[in-house]
C-alpha cells in the first residue's frame, strides 16, 4: 500500500540530503537540489507502484538530478530569452516592446543580467520564474509542484515579472536601454556620503529620477548615515549595510596607516599606479558577490583587480590609488551578479508561517574596532522583533535592524531578528 506523500518526505528527506552533501560541498546549492527532487517525485508519485523498493526509486531520482545539475546550469547560461511557454509567453516579451529581441536583446550579458534579477525575488516569485521559463512547466504543472491554486501562479508570474520589468529599468523605444541599476549601485553609498563627484552626481540624480528602487535606497542612505556612529577618530571601526532583497551591501573599514606619508610618496613616483610585483592592499571575498566599487575617505574611486583564489574566494588587488590617509576609510559595494551561484540567505520566510521572515548578519572582523551590521527591513513590515542587536531605525523607504558596539579580536558580532511582510 502506497504510503501519502507527505509520509513519504518525512522519512526520506534525511538520507537524500545526506546523500547529496557527498557530492555537492556547497550547502545551500545542495538544499535546493533536494528541493528540486522533491518536485520530480511529487510530479512521478501518480504512476509509482509500490513494490517494496521505494528507496531504490527515490535514490534513482536523486541520482538522475545530480547528474543533470551540471548539465542544467549549461542550459541556463545558454536560454533563448524569447521562448515561448505556454499561452506563447515569453520573457523577452514581458521585459520590453521590442519587435525584434534576437536582434537587439539576446546576449549572454542580458541573459545573466534576467536571471541575476530573477534571484532577487521572494522565494515563491522565484521558484514560479524559474519552473515555468527555465524548466518550462506549465501554470497546471507549476501549481501542482507548488501546491498552490493556478490562479496563484499566474498572479506571482505577474508581480515577478513587473518587478524584473521595473529592476531592469527597460524603456520601450526598440534598441535603447537606460543606465541599469548594477551602473548605480557602486556609487549610492558615497552619493549618500555627499562625496561624490559632480559628474557621477549628475548620472546617479538622472537614474534615481526615473528608478524608485535606487531611490528607495538612496533615500534610505542618507537617513541612515547620521545614526552611525564609528567611536573616535583613530580606531579601528568597520560598518556594514545590507539590502537583502538586492542581494546589495555596503561596507567600510578605517583603519590606521601609520607609514602613511611614505605611502604617498611612493604613489607620487608611481603616478598612484601599482605595479604588478608590489602590493600595498589586498583582500578577498566569496565567490557569490562581486565587489562593484572600492572608495577612499573622500569618495575617490580606486581601482582594483579580481583574481580567482582558492576555496572559492576572489582576491582583489589594488591597481590605482591616489593618496592614502593616516586613518584611512576603505568604501566597498557588494552585489551578487551570478545567479547560478547560490547565495546564504540572509532573510529566510518561516515554514510555519509564511509572512514571517527570519533575518539574521555576522561578521568576524579579526581585530579589535567598533563594529555594526544594518540589514534593510520592508518599509511596510510590521511586528520587527529584535532578537540579538542593539534595535530598529526606521528610514522611510526602508527600516534597519542593527547591532552597533565594540568587539575584541577574535569576538563574532551578530544580528539576529524577524518581521511579518507579505508578499
Amino acid at each position: 500500500m502506497k504510503l501519502p506523500f507527505e509520509d513519504i518526505v518525512k522519512e526520506n528527506s534525511a538520507w537524500i540530503l545526506a546523500y547529496v552533501r557527498t557530492r555537492l560541498s556547497n550547502k545551500s546549492l545542495a538544499e535546493d537540489l533536494v528541493q528540486d527532487i522533491w518536485i520530480k517525485v511529487y510530479r512521478a508519485y501518480d504512476g509509482y507502484v509500490e513494490d517494496g523498493r521505494l528507496r531504490s526509486w527515490l535514490m534513482r531520482i536523486a541520482r538522475n538530478t545530480l547528474l543533470n545539475h551540471q548539465s542544467r546550469a549549461d542550459r541556463i547560461s545558454a536560454f533563448s530569452l524569447d521562448e515561448a511557454t505556454d499561452e506563447d509567453l515569453t520573457l523577452y516579451g514581458v521585459l520590453s516592446d521590442s519587435e525584434s529581441p534576437e536582434e537587439e536583446y539576446l546576449r549572454k550579458d542580458l541573459v545573466r543580467q534576467v536571471l541575476a534579477y530573477v534571484e532577487t525575488l521572494p522565494n515563491e516569485q522565484r521558484r514560479v520564474i524559474n519552473l515555468r521559463f527555465i524548466d518550462g512547466l506549465s501554470v497546471s504543472e507549476t501549481a501542482k509542484c507548488m501546491r498552490i491554486p493556478e490562479g496563484s501562479v499566474k498572479s506571482k508570474t505577474h508581480y515577478a515579472i513587473k518587478t524584473v520589468k521595473e529592476r531592469m529599468n527597460f524603456t520601450v523605444k526598440k534598441g535603447e536601454k537606460t543606465m541599469n541599476c548594477t551602473d548605480i549601485y557602486k556609487y549610492l553609498f558615497v552619493y549618500a556620503l555627499g562625496k561624490i563627484s559632480a559628474q557621477n552626481k549628475e548620472m546617479v540624480e538622472k537614474h534615481i529620477a526615473a528608478c524608485k528602487q535606487c531611490a528607495d535606497v538612496a533615500s534610505a542612505l542618507k537617513s541612515l548615515i547620521p545614526h552611525m556612529s564609528f567611536g573616535l577618530d583613530d580606531e579601528t571601526a568597520h560598518f556594514s549595510v545590507e539590502f537583502p532583497d538586492l542581494d546589495l551591501a555596503f561596507t567600510g573599514v578605517r583603519c590606521e596607516h601609520p607609514n602613511f606619508e611614505a605611502i604617498n610618496r611612493q604613489l607620487d613616483a608611481w603616478n598612484g599606479d601599482i605595479p604588478e610585483d608590489r602590493t600595498l592592499i589586498d583582500g578577498r571575498f566569496n565567490q557569490y558577490t562581486s565587489l562593484l566599487g572600492h572608495f577612499d575617505n573622500e569618495g575617490n574611486e580606486i581601482g582594483f583587480e579580481l583574481i580567482d583564489g582558492a576555496n572559492g574566494c576572489i582576491s582583489v588587488r589594488i591597481t590605482h590609488i591616489e593618496r592614502f590617509y593616516r586613518y584611512m576609510w576603505h568604501y566597498d559595494v557588494y552585489y551578487k551578479s551570478n545567479p547560478l551561484v547560490k547565495k546564504p540567505q540572509s532573510v529566510a520566510v518561516s515554514k510555519e508561517a509564511p509572512d514571517l521572515r527570519y533575518g539574521y548578519a555576522s561578521n568576524m572582523l579579526e581585530a579589535s574596532a567598533k563594529s555594526a551590521l544594518y540589514q534593510a527591513i520592508p518599509a511596510d513590515a510590521s511586528n520587527v522583533r529584535i532578537r540579538r542587536g542593539n534595535g530598529m531605525i526606521d528610514c522611510q523607504s526602508y527600516k534597519f535592524a542593527y547591532v552597533d558596539r565594540y568587539v575584541v579580536e577574535d569576538e563574532r558580532i551578530v544580528l539576529e531578528y524577524s518581521y511579518l511582510k507579505k508578499d
